[in-house]
């Protein structure tokens, strides 16, 4: 959705990028308020964007057989994903999209998002990513508060 829209926009190496990954938001606003802020958003690994488009089909072989295969072998959200391996792709995909930072973003009360994002940070923070944790509410939209504190991060990147 909103990643198209990153992905039209040239790569620029004088704005900042920002990986964006957690549980799910409800809209794009997330990430058109990181570009607003100035910064190109070069992925969007969160349980209902990538996940749910990505799909590499083996155009091989029988069909069904094929279409399963691309469906279950995808990456889990990460309340469902082994921890220390959603841990390690997030840190290696941030590496290798030149990320300069990541927002980790969970909807309120999803505790098993929330329960990794300490342990994520860590790692991140090992890696030289900085980090900026938000937590949303239900709604579409980005809150005043939520996008003064998404400035804020893409100040100091």
């Amino acid at each position: 959705v909103i990643l198209s829209r990153a992905l039209e926009t040239a790569p620029s190496t004088d704005r900042p990028k920002v990986l964006v990954a957690g549980n799910l938001t409800l809209d794009k606003s997330l990430a058109v308020a990181i570009e607003d802020g100035g910064a190109q958003v070069v992925g969007l690994d969160l349980c209902n964007v990538e996940r749910g488009a990505a799909l590499e089909v083996d155009e091989d072989g029988e069909p069904f057989y094929a279409l399963s295969q691309a469906v279950l072998s995808r990456h889990a959200c990460p309340r469902f994903e082994p921890q220390s391996e959603w841990i390690e792709r997030l840190k290696n995909r941030a590496l290798e999209t030149g990320a300069d930072g990541v927002v980790l973003f969970s909807q309120k009360f999803c505790d098993n998002t929330l329960y990794v994002f300490p342990e994520v940070k860590k790692v991140l923070d090992d890696a030289r990513l900085p980090v900026l944790t938000l937590e949303g509410e239900y709604t579409k939209g980005v809150s005043g508060q939520i996008a003064t504190r998404i400035e804020a991060f893409l100040e100091m990147l």
